[in-house]
């Protein structure tokens, strides 16, 4: 019997529980809602329930294999998270940590698992290089991907994902800067499609000396971009849905486009550049040249 202990609603726990016990799970589940240290703690207790070596229920949580997972510490599981320095889990944690360890075969369980904690620190170069892994995956793998929302995962990730909601995605540190993120990002939208580099400049003055916020914005605007550019008349449901329709009707695929390679680059600099200040400017500077410049 598969008895998941998650603080999350009943019937999400039972839905997961019955998958599991079925033998029904897809190899990539992704799990939102609830707060970034529930999901956490879902994927940890998913993980253990692959792994319990107690017959009768599962996840016991005093087997040795149930240790080795609360501990990290179980060869057959790997937890990627964004390392201590770092702002963004980085490609060679996709390419080191878990293309190269997806086929070889487990040690001491039936699965090799993989946590992805969280989608929302996968930049695009580490999402794009994890998807044929995701598509392809022999069949002892298994992946576990944790985000607030599916907002924060790209289609092609979500596309091959099988989703378990944990409850509404709850306000938290987290949530508070998401909602500043988004607050920023609207400002610099009307900044753009104005093509007033003084608007743009004065949305941009709240990331001063922040380089994880102003990482935050260039990742939710292409998701903005990623929107527009494949916008299909579908009612907005939020502002930035509406920033992305307003952008699809103001500027070409190919402005567009220029957009979201100067905030792909606008990434790269935050990895390389110790100057927040030139940050600011790169940004202001690079985004203003992609929507003025023929």
């Amino acid at each position: 019997m598969i008895k998941l202990k998650i603080d999350a609603p009943e019937n999400a726990i039972e839905r997961l529980n019955l998958t599991i016990e079925s033998n029904r799970l897809s190899h990539c589940i992704l799990l939102t809602g609830a707060t970034a240290d529930i999901r956490k703690k879902a994927a940890l207790q998913i993980a253990s329930a692959f792994v319990c070596e107690n017959q009768k229920t599962k996840p016991c949580g005093k087997c040795v294999s149930c240790k080795k997972i609360k501990n990290n510490a179980h060869p057959d599981m790997k937890l990627i998270t964004v390392p201590d320095g770092k702002k963004f889990i980085p490609i060679q944690s996709i390419k080191e940590d878990i293309i190269q360890n997806s086929a070889t075969v487990p040690t001491e369980s039936k699965y090799n698992i993989f946590i992805i904690h969280e989608a929302s620190d996968l930049r695009e170069e580490a999402a794009n290089a994890l998807l044929k892994t995701i598509e392809e995956p022999p069949e002892f793998t298994r992946f576990i991907i944790t985000a607030g929302s599916r907002a924060a995962v790209l289609p092609t990730v979500l596309s091959r994902s099988e989703e378990f909601m944990l409850g509404e995605e709850r306000e938290s540190i987290t949530g508070q800067t998401a909602k500043k993120v988004d607050e920023i990002v609207l400002e610099v939208g009307r900044g753009l499609i104005r093509k007033n580099e003084k608007a743009l400049m004065l949305a941009t003055a709240p990331m001063t000396k922040n380089r994880e916020l102003v990482g935050r914005v260039c990742e939710k605007m292409k998701m903005v971009m990623r929107d527009a550019l494949t916008y299909n008349e579908t009612p907005a449901l939020t502002e930035l849905d509406a920033m992305a329709k307003t952008f699809a009707d103001t500027f070409d695929k190919n402005t567009l486009l220029k957009i979201n390679d100067c905030l792909s680059d606008l990434l790269d600099d935050i990895e390389i550049s110790g100057n927040e200040n030139l940050l600011l400017c790169l940004f202001s500077r690079g985004l203003m040249k992609a929507v003025t410049e023929k």
